[in-house]
């Protein structure tokens, strides 16, 4: 049997944790690491991120680029609030 490697996070909508720079570089640098593993992985996050704004907002954009520089693609791809 295979093992899975599962990674789950939370990035805060405030305080010092809350920076979209901070968390998509500290994403990117574990997915890395994750990745030299030669195991099936799972990223499941709530990055409090609009991916929506993708085009409009470049915070938005680096995190985005820095998942799928990765090979990780988001499921959820329309707005979970109205």
């Amino acid at each position: 049997m295979n093992n899975l490697i599962i990674s789950v996070t939370f990035r805060p909508n405030f305080g010092p944790h809350a920076h979209v720079e901070v968390f998509s570089h500290n994403i990117q640098d574990s997915m890395n690491v994750i990745q030299h593993e030669n195991k099936p992985r799972v990223f499941k996050a709530d990055m409090n991120i609009d991916l929506l704004k993708y085009d409009n907002n470049t915070k938005n954009n680096e995190y985005f680029d820095a998942v799928s520089s990765c090979y990780y693609l988001p499921v959820i791809i329309k707005s979970t609030r109205l």
